[in-house]
Protein backbone atom coordinates (compact mmCIF):
# COMPACT_ATOMS: atom_id res chain seq x y z
CA UNK A 1 0.00 0.00 0.00
CA UNK A 2 1.42 3.33 -1.37
CA UNK A 3 1.34 6.23 1.19
CA UNK A 4 0.14 9.32 -0.12
CA UNK A 5 1.38 12.84 0.89
CA UNK A 6 -0.92 14.85 2.61
CA UNK A 7 -1.55 18.40 0.62
CA UNK A 8 -2.60 21.40 2.59
CA UNK A 9 -3.91 24.10 1.30
CA UNK A 10 -5.83 27.00 2.34
CA UNK A 11 -9.02 29.07 1.94
CA UNK A 12 -10.90 31.70 3.70
CA UNK A 13 -15.06 31.86 3.49
CA UNK A 14 -17.46 33.55 5.25
CA UNK A 15 -20.22 32.55 7.58
CA UNK A 16 -23.87 32.98 6.15
CA UNK A 17 -26.87 32.05 8.82
CA UNK A 18 -24.45 29.39 10.65
CA UNK A 19 -22.69 27.85 7.65
CA UNK A 20 -19.01 28.53 6.24
CA UNK A 21 -19.41 29.43 2.98
CA UNK A 22 -16.42 29.33 0.32
CA UNK A 23 -14.87 30.51 -2.99
CA UNK A 24 -16.53 28.94 -6.14
CA UNK A 25 -13.28 27.41 -6.88
CA UNK A 26 -12.50 25.34 -3.18
CA UNK A 27 -14.32 21.85 -4.02
CA UNK A 28 -13.86 19.48 -0.68
CA UNK A 29 -15.08 16.21 -0.90
CA UNK A 30 -17.03 14.16 1.46
CA UNK A 31 -15.21 12.98 4.26
CA UNK A 32 -12.14 15.42 4.01
CA UNK A 33 -11.04 16.11 7.38
CA UNK A 34 -10.69 20.64 7.74
CA UNK A 35 -9.64 22.41 10.70
CA UNK A 36 -11.37 25.81 11.41
CA UNK A 37 -10.20 28.66 13.05
CA UNK A 38 -12.03 32.31 13.23
CA UNK A 39 -11.17 35.65 14.76
CA UNK A 40 -13.64 36.58 17.78
CA UNK A 41 -15.06 40.06 17.56
CA UNK A 42 -18.07 41.49 18.42
CA UNK A 43 -19.51 41.47 14.49
CA UNK A 44 -19.43 44.44 11.84
CA UNK A 45 -20.92 47.56 12.74
CA UNK A 46 -20.70 49.18 9.41
CA UNK A 47 -19.03 49.13 6.40
CA UNK A 48 -15.19 50.81 6.10
CA UNK A 49 -15.66 54.20 5.22
CA UNK A 50 -13.45 54.86 2.36
CA UNK A 51 -13.15 58.40 0.57
CA UNK A 52 -14.02 58.52 -3.14
CA UNK A 53 -11.39 58.16 -5.81
CA UNK A 54 -11.37 60.73 -8.34
CA UNK A 55 -10.69 59.63 -11.51
CA UNK A 56 -7.54 61.09 -11.60
CA UNK A 57 -6.80 58.44 -8.27
CA UNK A 58 -8.21 55.34 -10.61
CA UNK A 59 -5.98 55.88 -14.00
CA UNK A 60 -2.94 56.20 -11.65
CA UNK A 61 -3.92 53.54 -9.33
CA UNK A 62 -3.93 50.80 -12.60
CA UNK A 63 -0.99 52.73 -14.18
CA UNK A 64 0.56 51.68 -11.15
CA UNK A 65 -0.95 48.56 -10.70
CA UNK A 66 -0.11 47.36 -14.13
CA UNK A 67 3.46 48.68 -14.59
CA UNK A 68 2.76 51.07 -16.78
CA UNK A 69 4.34 53.65 -14.94
CA UNK A 70 7.56 52.29 -16.26
CA UNK A 71 6.77 52.42 -20.07
CA UNK A 72 7.79 55.93 -21.73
Amino acid sequence: MAMEAMVMKEASGIVEHGQVKLPQGVVLPDGTPVKITWQESGGVESPIEREPLTDEDVAADLAWATGKRFRK
